[in-house]
Parts: C-alpha cells; structure tokens; sequence
C-alpha cells in the first residue's frame, strides 16, 4: 500500500501493529513449541502445559511464554531454576537463548 500518494498516518500505524502483533503470536508459538520440546518429559504434563501470551499496550508489545500458574505443572519454575535439593533443568531459557537468530527473524518478519 502506497502511504506517501495519500497520506494517513493513523492508517500506517495500525497497519503497522497489526503486523507486529501477527509478528509476535508467531514468536510466541514458535518459542512455546521449542520450550516444549526442551522440557522433561518424565509425565509431559510440563510440555504440554507451557503456553503463551501476547499483550499490547499503546507501542509496547510484551510475548510471555512459560507455565500458567493455574497449571498442575506448577514445579516448571523448580525444574527451570532448580532448588538447594535439586539442580536445574532450563527449558524456557535454552528455547530463547538457543533460538536469538529465528526469535528475531520471525519478528521482523523476515522470509
């Protein structure tokens, strides 16, 4: 769409935060998905309960990706940062930190 022929700023930045919310649920999947498949499987209860959530407010766009605390797998924070009995087992972590370069693409909506 050719913004500069007729100028509509207001048009430009909704266009433009739509695309960053699309942006950002595909961010959000796709580290829910790695965070999944990097957690203990002893039950899959963790695994399958790691999710994610997009908010908006104004220009700031927050993905929030982990364990609701509502879950029954509500140890995921034990297993992430371990306890003095037991040491960690990083899930959330290693999916972002394994995964910058994608994160990043996925959200500039590179090809």
């Amino acid at each position: 769409m050719s913004y500069f022929l007729s100028w509509r700023p207001e048009q430009l930045k909704r266009d433009i935060q739509k695309k960053l919310l699309t942006n950002a649920e595909a961010v959000g999947t796709f580290v829910a998905g790695r965070a999944s498949q990097l957690a203990p499987k002893r039950t899959g209860a963790l695994a399958a309960a790691i999710d994610y959530v997009v908010t908006r407010s104004g220009w700031d766009v927050e993905i929030v990706v982990g364990v609701p605390k509502a879950s029954k797998a509500f140890y995921a924070r034990f297993q992430e940062f371990g306890t003095r009995r037991m040491a960690a087992h990083p899930f959330l972590r290693p999916a972002v930190q394994q995964n910058a370069a994608e994160i990043v693409r996925l959200l500039t909506g590179g090809g």
